[in-house]
């Protein structure tokens, strides 16, 4: 060995080492969006159920895919997010009877009519969001339009929406909480999300995220973080709907009992984003049964919501 690679080589390995981070160092989680960036992300669900309905055994599954765009740009006050769902495919299976719905052909399934009219008020839509100091969602700028534009194409599904939910909607590709300050694997910190759906009542989750460990993840250097939550739905407050029909989840007396959510997060700590989540919830949903209101029934339910970073490009003029 040369006396120049002799003494370079070690002192290369020491520089690579300093520049490392240490599994027990302690590291910042916060959110941070690029202006000009746009983050295009894939969401999956995948559902299963069963239950009686009026003495008979049923049982259902419903996968869906969505693709997802958020772009960012800054404004005079800051920053602006624009959300996009670009792409939406549902498969329903209940007791062998399959529904379909692509919205890229929304009407190739007759059948998915009812589920569609809900879907295609959401696909294509711009949600502009704005952005406080934190790089969290702090208004949707143009909620009057979409509630508007929803109204007019599907006034019954529009129901289905609030500026609440949909601001929640947004949230679904970020933590339900940060730290605030340097954190080290072990460490814990609580999230608490509560927000109103038109016509399913008051929904609350509430939990702790820990970060487990420091390291590559699909290549990636992450932040993975565990989530460990309950889930629950206030449906009290629930009467007519805001134009006088009745409110199908109020006359049921429909309730949400033993609801948890548990998965992780790897958090990217280059870029500042979530770069992929596996979330497992499960829950058992109590209600009349529809057939007959003097009997009461159980459905319990699980589900798997995964979502991920697919890729980050410059935002197209």
């Amino acid at each position: 060995m040369k006396t120049t690679q002799k003494y370079l080589a070690p002192a290369i390995a020491l520089f690579c080492f300093a520049g490392m981070t240490r599994a027990d160092d302690a590291i910042e989680i916060k959110q941070r969006w690029i202006p000009g960036k746009t983050y295009s992300f894939v969401q999956t669900l995948d559902q299963a159920s069963e239950f009686t309905l009026g003495g008979q055994k049923m049982s259902q599954k419903m996968t869906s895919g969505s693709d997802i765009s958020m772009s960012v740009t800054a404004t005079d006050h800051g920053k602006k997010l624009v959300e996009c769902i670009n792409h939406m495919a549902v498969d329903v299976d209940a007791n062998d009877h399959k529904i379909s719905y692509d919205s890229a052909k929304p009407d190739a399934d007759a059948t998915a009519a009812p589920m569609s009219g809900a879907l295609g008020l959401l696909v294509g839509k711009e949600i502009r969001v704005a952005l406080n100091d934190k790089d969290e969602p702090s208004d949707i700028e143009n909620w009057d339009e979409l509630q508007q534009k929803f109204t007019s194409l599907n006034p019954a599904a529009a129901r289905a929406f609030n500026k609440d939910s949909l601001s929640e909607m947004i949230k679904q590709g970020m933590l339900g909480s940060f730290p605030g300050h340097p954190v080290k694997p072990g460490d814990s910190w609580p999230f608490n999300l509560t927000f109103n759906m038109p016509t399913a009542g008051k929904i609350a989750i509430k939990g702790n995220y820990t970060l487990r460990s420091v390291g590559i993840h699909d290549g990636v250097n992450c932040a993975e973080i565990g989530m460990d939550a309950k889930l629950g739905i206030d449906t009290s407050a629930l009467g007519q709907n805001a134009d006088g029909t009745a409110n199908p989840i109020a006359d049921l007396k429909m309730q949400l009992d033993d609801g948890s959510i548990s998965g992780t997060i790897w958090f990217d700590l280059t870029l500042g984003a979530v770069h992929d989540m596996v979330s497992d919830q499960a829950m058992t949903v109590s209600m009349l049964d529809p057939s007959d209101h003097t009997q009461s029934m159980q459905m319990p339910m699980k589900q798997v919501v995964k979502m991920k970073l697919e890729k980050v490009e410059d935002t197209k003029p």
